[in-house]
Order: structure tokens, then C-alpha cells, then sequence
């Protein structure tokens, strides 16, 4: 019985590492707030795009986005207003109006990284063949 226990016991050491399992990511509104950069390319509708920017994103995740999209030869500024919908799993949705027209808008579909400091996101709408990357400049003051 003692040399069952003593062979076991170090075996117990090496399992229970394999054995713990790391809690799962838990994003909430809150986990997007800052000041962010972003980029986006690909195609719409067969022509090559580029969105370039940044955006405030509130506690509410509330996100007020100001830059310049370009397709083809014609540039734009552009802006971009809307709530996010973060889920636990830190993975999320976001329905923007584009340029304050209640018509236009940018459906996107996105995952959280980093601990909250990078996005990936993908516009949903019929058409894009884009990926935006999102990285965070900096956190709102507490």
C-alpha cells in the first residue's frame, strides 16, 4: 500500500497541471472602451477598398469612428457611429450608420483579442470581401 501511495503521488503532481483548466475568456461592454486605430481591405463588389481611422469606443460600447474610405481612384471621408454587442465569449457584433444616413449601414461580425486590445473584425454586408484590424491606442482614464 505505502509503494502504491509513493508511485502515485508524483504522478498526481504531473496531472493536476494537465488537469487545470484555464478559465474561458469573459468580455463585456466594458472591455472595448478606448481610443482605437483601425484598417480595413478587400473588395467590394469586385473593386478594391481601404478604410483608414480611429474611433472612440464608450463603457457602453458606443463606438464614434471618423476616417477616409477609398475604392478605386475615388477617396472619402467617412464616419461611423454605432453599439457593439459584446458577448462573454468575446466575440461580437456592431451595426454601423455610415456618414450620420440612417439608410447606409456596415454590418460587422468580430472577435476580441489581447485582452481586450486588438479586434478582428468582418463586414457582413452583401458585396465585402473585407477584414478590418482594430488596435487599441489607448484606455479611457477610470
Amino acid at each position: 500500500m505505502k509503494k502504491t501511495l509513493l508511485l502515485l503521488a508524483p504522478l498526481c503532481l504531473f496531472a493536476l497541471p494537465v488537469l487545470a483548466v484555464s478559465p474561458a475568456p469573459m468580455c463585456t461592454s466594458q472591455t472595448t472602451a478606448g481610443y482605437w486605430g483601425y484598417t480595413c481591405q478587400g473588395e467590394v463588389y469586385g473593386e478594391p477598398v481601404r478604410l483608414l481611422g480611429t474611433c472612440t469606443s464608450s463603457k457602453g460600447a458606443y463606438w464614434d469612428c471618423a476616417g477616409t474610405f477609398k475604392m478605386s481612384t475615388f477617396a472619402a471621408p467617412q464616419t461611423l457611429q454605432g453599439t457593439a454587442t459584446n458577448e462573454a465569449n468575446c466575440t461580437g457584433k456592431i451595426d454601423y450608420t455610415v456618414n450620420s444616413d440612417n439608410d447606409q449601414h456596415l454590418y460587422i461580425n468580430y472577435v476580441i483579442y489581447d485582452h481586450g486590445d486588438t479586434i478582428q473584425g468582418l463586414p457582413t454586408n452583401d458585396g465585402f470581401v473585407v477584414s478590418c484590424s482594430l488596435k487599441r491606442i489607448s484606455r479611457p482614464a477610470e
